[in-house]
């Protein structure tokens, strides 16, 4: 009896055995092929040969903390695992293993464990047999000197009457936030070992959003990265996706096969085959990058560059990439988002926001009041009709064009385009008391484009230029409006008596920019008036009293979105509808489109002295004898310049 007395006290205070825990994964653990695993059989780090280093950390005595940010398919759950299985066979203590579900944490136990139970003896002789058996069915593995919990978070209550000393917690980015009254889920979880003195955290977590829980505790320890040699120069670097290069003009396929990775060596610049990623990832090491911010704490950061397979190759992940984000219409959340967390590992960085500010609109209302469907302007102008055709409504604004000013007279929404004959019909009143006529109209033909083209062909006013907003493949940044002829109806149908209007594709987010410069704050040098510096405005935009609330949300409906840097560094950005209606902030931009066409015929005017304008009519010539062309239509029946 003494002796077994003895046996039991010396088996439960004997240190760990020797052999290391990334030895003793390898002597002992086996993989079956039921589990999923590519690679039966003992287990082995060959094929993940980063994780070599997790194992060092985790046996660390030193360590209380170790949190991995990394992709999807990086070798860490079963890194877990394999430790999990350590710790109970040769250092024994109640371990805690949680993931986002408690069906998650059932399947896993199902699925993975107990077939590695089974197939690995060293491991089966720990368990206590009959009562083992029943258990693992319930997720608790009950082993001669300790026991492992696996729960799901959203059943995290259940664990906060135990202590631990080994806790794990699986993609904690996906934990709900609270569990009923328990209060903060990982909070809870983390109190659950605090109080043992030689306790461990295993956190491993694909990132979210900067900020997140695992960006915090990775933030808190060295944050080392696994450094590969360049099979060139020799340079020790980690693998980023911005060293992929690639044609983001090709398709999916085509820039898949022409990608390569090329070294961070500036003066190396090497295009690695993944023949030569292979190798290097065989004798890379991990190098920290900062000195940890908490005692014991340790991180590392990995992305999914590194695996070994194909599903990893450079070619592979250029096409999952390019095919999100060509899947991603907004580029700023869904496919795309998935992609850089998961795959890549790498944090979502949501693109910045710039408003078009409301109370800017107000003051530009307010800093030159006139009335409504009044022109405040002494010299000549050209009076245009901008139409955003809908579905149910049309919007419309007139404007008023000078050569360094645009006066917004009139807008509002009529019901049929035939309201519109009325308006072209309708006189404006010019400050000197001159009536003016709409000389110009710019309809947009996205809706109802059989009724746009009709009325188009049949409108009382000679110049009508009909528009439609296009991406970047028919017009560029450089070539903002680009001319079609077009004879016939979308359906195929020819036009009436073999006409052809000329449509105009515009590009949108070229003009967008122009939009939001014009409703920008103006900028005051030291010692200027809003006056002075409103002289050396390129152009002025005026709006009459009338603009109200309604007004300004349409023309403030948008925002702008800028995307993170591509591969050649280029940033995208767009615009956003963050409001239902914005069709005055359309209408501005068609005006503007309207400027741009005019051009030639804007800067005639700045050399005829309001003055002189009836003299420059009946003679060609202005007041101070230079020459200038006569007043004359300044654009063809077709919307080309004369």
């Amino acid at each position: 009896m003494k002796t077994d007395i003895l046996a039991s006290i010396s088996n439960g205070i004997k240190s760990p055995a020797q052999v290391g825990m990334r030895e003793w994964c390898e002597q002992n653990i086996v993989i079956p092929i039921e589990t999923g695993t590519p690679w039966a059989g003992r287990y082995s780090t060959a094929n993940t040969p980063w994780v070599k280093g997790w194992y060092d950390i985790i046996a660390d005595p030193h360590t209380r903390l170790f949190a991995v940010m990394k992709g999807a398919q990086i070798g860490f759950t079963q890194t877990a695992m394999n430790s999990m299985f350590y710790w109970e066979c040769q250092d024994p203590g109640a371990c805690l293993y949680v993931m986002d579900s408690l069906d998650q944490a059932r399947d896993t136990s199902r699925l993975r464990l107990q077939p590695i139970v089974r197939a690995s003896p060293t491991i089966e002789a720990e368990l206590c047999d009959a009562e083992a058996k029943d258990a693992m069915m319930n997720v608790l593995y009950l082993f001669r000197r300790s026991f492992v919990r696996f729960i799901g978070a959203n059943s995290a209550g259940k664990a906060s009457s135990f202590t631990y000393r080994y806790l794990v917690l699986e993609e904690p980015e996906k934990y709900p936030t609270l569990t009923g009254g328990e209060g903060d889920v990982i909070e809870n979880l983390l109190k659950r070992c605090v109080r043992v003195w030689n306790s461990l955290v295993l956190i491993g977590c694909t990132p979210t959003k900067k900020g997140g829980f695992i960006d915090r505790y990775v933030n808190f320890g060295d944050m080392m990265r696994y450094m590969l040699p360049c099979p060139k120069c020799g340079m020790r670097q980690s693998l980023e996706w911005k060293q992929v290069k690639f044609d983001s003009e090709l398709s999916p396929m085509e820039a898949g096969r022409g990608a390569w990775y090329e070294c961070a060596n500036a003066e190396c610049r090497h295009h690695w085959t993944d023949a030569d990623k292979r190798l290097a990832v065989d004798v890379g090491e991990w190098k920290p990058t900062q000195a940890a911010k908490q005692t014991g704490y340790r991180s590392a950061l990995i992305s999914g560059l590194y695996p070994k397979d194909d599903s990893a190759s450079v070619r592979a992940l250029v096409e999952a990439f390019l095919t999100c984000k060509r899947d991603d219409d907004s580029f700023n959340a869904g496919s795309l988002q998935v992609f850089v967390n998961s795959t890549l590992g790498e944090l979502w960085e949501e693109p910045p926001v710039r408003d078009v500010k409301r109370g800017e609109v107000f003051r530009i209302r307010d800093r030159h009041k006139y009335s409504r469907g009044t022109i405040p302007h002494d010299g000549r102008t050209f009076l245009i009709l901008t139409v955003d055709v809908q579905d149910r409504a049309i919007p419309f604004a007139v404007w008023a064009m000078a050569h360094r000013d645009m006066y917004l007279v009139d807008h509002g929404q009529c019901a049929v385009l035939e309201d519109l004959d009325e308006m072209l019909t309708r006189p404006f009143l010019q400050r000197d008391g001159k009536e003016h006529m709409i000389e110009g109209v710019w309809i947009d033909t996205g809706y109802r484009t059989i009724e746009v083209y009709n009325w188009v062909m049949l409108a009382a006013v000679k110049v009508v230029v009909p528009v439609k907003g296009e991406t970047g493949q028919v017009t560029s940044q450089s070539e903002p409006i680009k001319a079609q002829r077009i004879g016939q109806y979308p359906g195929g149908e020819p036009l009436p008596r073999n006409q052809s209007i000329v449509l105009r594709h515009i590009h949108p987010t070229h003009w967008h920019f122009e939009a939001a410069k014009l409703l920008d704050a103006v900028k005051l040098d030291e010692g200027e008036t809003l006056d002075q510096a409103l002289l050396r405005q390129p152009l002025r935009l005026h709006l009459h009293a009338g603009v109200d609330t309604e007004y300004v949300d349409e023309v403030t409906a948008e925002v702008l979105i800028e995307d993170k840097p591509d591969k050649r560094g280029a940033v995208k950005r767009f615009w956003k509808r963050r409001r239902r209606k914005n069709h005055q902030w359309d209408l501005l931009r068609y005006a503007l489109v309207a400027r741009y066409m005019m051009k030639d015929d804007l800067a005639a005017l700045a050399v005829v002295p309001p003055a002189k304008a009836e003299d420059k009519a009946a003679t060609g010539k202005p007041g101070g004898g230079a020459k200038v062309p006569a007043e004359q239509p300044w654009i063809d029946a077709t919307g080309f310049h004369m």
